[in-house]
This record gives structure tokens, sequence and C-alpha cells, in this order.
């Protein structure tokens, strides 16, 4: 129970510092603003909770986990669950702020859509090579030769190097329960509706990096 107590309270965190600091301050933070706090978040949820739960944080990260065969599949389903409402929480708070907050309040909210410019295919396209990336970069931080103490500093800042990359584009979500936290207090009217993509190319790039996980770890002998 401490474990799904860690997610929810840990993918909350995640969409107070990150979605807040683009809520708040986007307009002084700029892309690379708004980056560092998603990054920073990480990295303080990583030290904070990872001896609980693993800080996950994000349903495609456990996704890739699970299917990597790195954590256990029973347990998919409950820390999908408490990462959602976690995430939910998390846009909460910051809705309840935001009311007091006329300049954020009514606001894009930092939810994620098809940015002006980008087609489906190209934001999709996006949404699934970034996850892909994040969920590489987890999966090697737990293997036994990698340097203990440093996942956090490094999936931190994998998360913040794939903001600055797909900001433009989709505001990135690469996270479905960062998508869902935020969605439904956008004055976005496509914000709902485009939750989809957010959900299924996180996944489809958690499949990837596991693929691609798996052929790093098992790679071709010469005849």
């Amino acid at each position: 129970m401490k474990a799904y107590i860690a997610e929810f309270i840990g993918t909350s965190l995640l969409i107070i510092g990150g979605c807040g600091a683009a809520i708040f301050a986007g307009s002084s933070l700029g892309t690379l603003g708004v980056a560092i706090a998603f990054g920073l978040s990480l990295l303080v949820i990583a030290y904070a909770f990872g001896h609980i739960s693993g800080a996950h944080v994000n349903p495609a990260v456990t996704f890739a986990l699970v299917l990597s065969g790195k954590f256990p599949k029973e347990k998919l389903i409950s820390y999908w669950a408490a990462q959602l409402l976690g995430g939910l929480f998390g846009g909460v708070v910051l809705y309840v702020i935001a009311k007091g907050y006329p300049l954020a309040a009514g606001s894009h909210f930092a939810a994620n859509t098809l940015m002006d410019g980008t087609n489906l295919l190209s934001g999709f396209l996006m949404e699934v090579v970034m996850t892909m990336i994040l969920c590489t970069v987890v999966i090697e931080t737990t293997a036994a030769k990698f340097p203990l103490g440093f996942g956090g500093v490094t999936v931190g800042a994998t998360l913040l190097l794939v903001h600055l990359i797909s900001i433009p584009l989709t505001n990135t979500s690469v996270n479905p329960a960062r998508s869902l936290g935020v969605a439904f207090f956008s004055s976005d009217s496509a914000a709902v509706p485009s939750l989809w993509i957010f959900f299924v190319a996180p996944l489809i790039g958690a499949i990837l990096s596991v693929s691609l996980h798996k052929f790093m770890e098992h790679p071709m002998h010469r005849a």
C-alpha cells in the first residue's frame, strides 16, 4: 500500500511541479524553464520515493518495466490507478490555486494538444519517439552495472531533454497521467478529445523501448 500511495503522491508532485511552472510562470520561464521544471520535479520525486515504489509516476514507464520483466505484472493495474488518480489530484490542486490567480484561470492550463502547425502524424510520432527514449533510459538505469545512486539524475535529465524537443509540437506528454491531470481544466476545447493520443502514443513508445532493450541485451552474433 505504501508503494501505491508513493505513486499517487509522486505523480501529483510531477503535475504540480511541471505543469504548475508552465501555468503560473510559463510566460517568463519559456520552453527551457518549463523543461527544467519537469526534469527537476522528476529528479526530486525519484530520490524522495524511489526507495518506496520505484518512482515510476508514469503509466508508460510502469508498462515498459513490466514488459521487460523488471516489475511484477500483477501490480500493473494498481500502479496505473494510483498514477492516474495522482495526476487528477495534482490537476485539481492547480485548478483550485488558479481560481485565485486571474492570469492562470481559464488558460490553456498546460494541456497536451497538437500545437499550432502540428498535424496528427507529427504529434503522434513525436510522442511515441520521446516516450521510447524516456522508457529506454529508465529500463537501462535498472541494470546491475548502472552506477548506484545516479538513476534519478539520469531520468530527470532525460525528461528535461524530451521536453526541450517536443514542447513546441505537443506540449510534451510522454505520460498519460500527466495529460489526464490537467485536460479537464483547460480552456482549449481540443484538450479532452486529444487525450487518446497521449494515452496510445506513450504506450506504443513503451513497447518499442522494450524491443530496443531486448535487442541490445541479445546482440546479433556473426555466423
